[in-house]
């Protein structure tokens, strides 16, 4: 992986195992910050004809209810090597942010 420091994840899922439908999801803790935007920038590596996609979104309340927003997607194979992301992300007071 590029870089020498960070955290990460890792989802496998052996090509014998695979099943639709599985996710795997990373949420943020609150983010409570309103008069700037903020580049979020990370490496992914989704690789096979199975795979489906890696997507960041903005959750938070509004008026009582939960909203969902899509902010970035990558759909299908990215190829077999690692691919960085930079995105920009609207804060919001109460959003957490999730990559699934």
């Amino acid at each position: 992986m590029p870089g020498t420091h960070g955290k990460f994840i890792q989802v496998f899922t052996p090509r014998d195992k695979y099943e639709s439908g599985i996710n795997a999801d990373m949420i943020s803790p609150q983010i409570d910050a309103t008069n700037y935007e903020i580049c979020f920038s990370f490496y992914y590596y989704i690789y096979g004809e199975l795979v489906q996609n890696i997507s960041l979104s903005r959750t938070y309340v509004n008026n009582g209810q939960n909203v969902t927003k899509l902010i970035w997607t990558k759909r299908g194979s990215g190829g077999d090597r690692w691919n960085k992301a930079y995105v920009t992300l609207p804060l919001q007071p109460g959003a957490k942010w999730m990559v699934s």
